[in-house]
C-alpha cells in the first residue's frame, strides 16, 4: 500500500538546472555576428544595385563595411570561444552554449565562404 509521501517524491518534476551564462553570451554573440554578416551584404547589394556605375570601393560607406565585417567576425569569433568555455562548464544546461558554438561555426563558415568568392571575383 501507497503513502502520500510515496507518491509526492513520485511527482516530483527533475530538479532544475541552472542555465550557462556562457552559452547565453555564446549564442547572443552569434546571433550578433551573424546579422553583421547578413546586414553588410544587404547593403552591399542595395549599393550595387542603386549606384549609377556600381558600388564605389573607395567611398567612406566601403570603410563602414570593411569595419562592419571586422566587427562580425570578432563577434562570432568570440562566440565560438566562449561556446566552447560553456560547453566545459560541468552540471549546468549547456543547450545555449552548444548551440551558440553552431550559430558561431555557421557564421565563420559563411564569412570564410563570402571571402573566397570576393576573392576569386577580384582575380578574374
Amino acid at each position: 500500500m501507497q503513502t502520500d509521501q510515496d507518491d509526492a517524491t513520485y511527482l516530483e518534476p527533475f530538479p532544475k538546472q541552472r542555465r550557462s551564462k556562457l552559452g547565453i553570451a555564446s549564442l547572443a554573440l552569434s546571433i550578433l555576428g551573424i546579422s553583421g554578416i547578413v546586414g553588410m551584404l544587404s547593403t552591399t547589394i542595395f549599393l550595387e544595385v542603386t549606384t549609377e556605375g556600381g558600388f564605389d570601393e573607395e567611398s567612406s560607406w566601403a570603410n563602414v563595411l570593411v569595419l562592419s565585417v571586422i566587427g562580425s567576425v570578432g563577434a562570432l569569433l568570440l562566440g565560438v570561444v566562449i561556446g566552447v568555455a560553456g560547453l566545459c562548464q560541468k552540471s549546468i544546461d549547456r543547450t545555449a552554449a552548444a548551440i551558440g558554438l553552431g550559430v558561431g561555426i555557421l557564421g565563420l563558415a559563411i564569412s570564410a565562404g563570402l571571402a573566397l568568392l570576393g576573392s576569386s571575383k577580384m582575380g578574374s
